[in-house]
């Protein structure tokens, strides 16, 4: 399962929460610690808007000009908003979209397809309207029956030509068997017959080029050995030939762009997607990457606290970097807000990054 970043300290928290609102700054802020930041093309970090009071665990681009961001908290500054908020360009909270979620219905995946939200985490998953927060209730997923040993069944959801791929630890979909790998149809949540034989866990999910690819902690798919990736058939679900041997131990990102495909978690590599060969791209990363996102030719890098990046084409980047996809080559893009530096998701619209995770002067 997917590893959650080192909690704050409890009078760190108290020292975020009495900050309020900051100041825009260029370079090192002067805060304690934050979990959502906005990076300008740039590479100015933004915080004059409230902070959220957990852990930010998925977010995205509305687009609309806003974002999306869903994880384990209650409140927006001073606002009620637990789990799943409607943030404007700005970073303040639009009070008028709602997803009425309760305290506790953590939110750890989004996906967006049109004007559809889809959100996964402990309740399940769920579908709301992307214009409203208002969830749709023709969307009536079966229920997930997490892994013995964990809590929350859902890690990562893709959504693609009329299906909502989910990924974690779990092992039914209501009645269902399902071992760790499932879709749902996007319109009225049924389950389908897709389903990998997944020998591990499958944590990370990404659909491009007519395959859906797999990542997370198995040695094998449908019986064919495979380590850590894998590509299934959208539709059948039959595992492909495409079998590289990746240099991370546990996945938990895949950004397939084009014939390249970035792989992340406590470590980084990059692989031909038709070949599975490894590219040069593997050796442009010193450390681990935690999550990608990409806006047209630019693809932008995360890291973790723990398992982090410090370099990038021989630049040195402080788990926060862009590159370009063309060339590979590091741009100049090289924001470093806080000495503790962990993404745990980045969403990118226009050029403007919102980097979402814990950003600390101090672990506490």
């Amino acid at each position: 399962m997917r590893r959650s970043l080192p909690r704050l300290c409890a009078p760190l928290a108290a020292a975020i929460l009495a900050a309020g609102a900051g100041a825009s700054v260029s370079g090192r802020a002067a805060f304690p610690g934050r979990h959502l930041l906005l990076v300008t093309p740039a590479g100015a970090v933004r915080t004059e808007f409230p902070d959220i009071d957990g852990e930010p665990l998925a977010a995205l681009a509305d687009g609309r000009g806003g974002w999306l961001v869903g994880g384990m908290f209650r409140r927006v500054g001073s606002a009620l908003a637990p789990s799943l908020v409607r943030l404007r360009r700005d970073g303040t909270l639009d009070a008028r979209w709602n997803a009425h979620l309760r305290g506790g219905q953590t939110v750890t995946t989004l996906a967006l397809a049109g004007s559809t939200l889809y959100a996964g985490g402990r309740f399940g998953v769920a579908a709301f309207d992307a214009r409203t927060g208002r969830r749709l209730a023709g969307f009536a997923p079966p229920r997930f029956a997490a892994a013995p040993g964990t809590s929350t069944p859902v890690t990562q959801l893709a959504v693609a030509g009329g299906r909502v791929y989910v990924v974690g630890p779990f092992v039914r979909a209501g009645a269902t068997a399902r071992a760790s790998a499932a879709a749902l149809d996007a319109r009225s949540g049924a389950l389908t017959p897709w389903a990998p034989q997944v020998s591990g866990t499958a944590e990370a999910v990404a659909v491009a080029g007519g395959l859906v690819y797999l990542g997370g902690v198995f040695d094998a798919v449908d019986g064919a050995a495979r380590s850590n990736v894998a590509a299934v058939g959208p539709a059948r679900a039959l595992v492909t030939g495409w079998a590289p041997r990746v240099a991370v131990d546990e996945v938990r990102s895949i950004l397939v762009a084009g014939r390249r495909v970035l792989v992340g978690g406590n470590g980084f590599d990059a692989v031909d997607a038709r070949t599975g060969r490894q590219l040069a791209w593997r050796a442009k990363v010193t450390g681990a990457v935690t999550v990608f996102a990409r806006e047209g030719g630019t693809v932008y890098l995360g890291g973790d606290i723990r398992d982090g990046f410090t370099a990038v084409g021989g630049q040195a980047r402080h788990n926060l970097a862009a590159v370009r996809l063309a060339s590979g080559r590091v741009t100049s893009w090289a924001p470093d807000p806080f000495r503790y530096n962990a993404s745990e998701a980045l969403a990118v619209s226009s050029g403007t990054v919102l980097a979402a995770g814990s950003y600390t002067t101090t672990l506490g």
